[in-house]
């Protein structure tokens, strides 16, 4: 879970913490040796490619319309709005007859313009559909670079990559930094130290000889 979602997975490991006078080195090598065990199995792999691919941007399917379906698809509508006005013609009294008849009108002259074949709507509409198809390619694309980079075909590959994340996120930990308490919580007292990142923060309180030891237990994996 913490190689595939990015963060560290602790649900179930609330003991690990009272393990403060032991042999803290060798539990958290023994630990990082199971894990770089379990990342080179099937069953990661088979996890691995399973959230690559629910991760896959989506193709764009749905492609513009052409004039004539467009045109097709307006004079079909305007013809059954006007057959629908036609019915209630043969029924409306009083003032429901001019609206009525208004309407047919205007949908009979409507129907006229979308009939031509250099109408603006349907030009208007086919240009339209077609430049938002377009963006749409565009950013399918570019998305896909970017799955490309974060979930690369071999897992070995992304495993590097979160490899590296844990050394960007404990590098120049200052484990002799000051601590001030305030309502039973503990600060840093320098406030750039405090503006680090949570995985910062954890590789400080995990202390130098657990930090230091996943530093090269992960540099030599690294280069392996």
């Amino acid at each position: 879970e913490s190689f595939l979602q990015g963060y560290l997975q602790t649900y179930g490991l609330k003991n690990l913490k009272n393990i403060a006078i032991g042999d803290r080195k060798s539990v958290t090598t023994d630990l990082l040796n199971y894990t770089k065990r379990y990342v080179s199995t099937d069953e990661f792999r088979k996890g691995y490619d399973s959230k690559r691919q629910s991760m896959k941007p989506r193709e764009v399917t749905k492609k513009p319309r052409t004039e004539e379906q467009i045109r097709a698809k307006l004079i079909d509508e305007t013809k059954k709005s006007i057959a629908n006005l036609e019915k209630s013609l043969k029924t409306a009294t009083g003032e429901l007859v001019k609206i009525f008849q208004d309407s047919y009108d205007q949908q009979k002259k409507q129907l006229e313009e979308y009939q031509k074949p250099d109408n603006k709507i349907v030009r208007m509409t086919a240009q339209n559909e077609q430049i938002t198809y377009q963006n749409q390619l565009d950013r399918y694309a570019e998305k896909m670079k970017t799955w490309e980079v974060d979930y690369p075909a071999e897992s070995s590959k992304y495993i590097k990559r979160r490899l590296q994340e844990v050394l960007d996120a404990t590098a120049g930990i200052d484990y002799n930094a000051e601590l001030v308490e305030r309502n039973n919580k503990k600060y840093f007292v320098k406030p750039e130290y405090e503006k680090k990142s949570s995985n910062w923060k954890m590789g400080f309180r995990a202390g130098k000889e657990v930090t230091e030891t996943v530093r090269t237990f992960v540099s030599e994996w690294m280069k392996q």
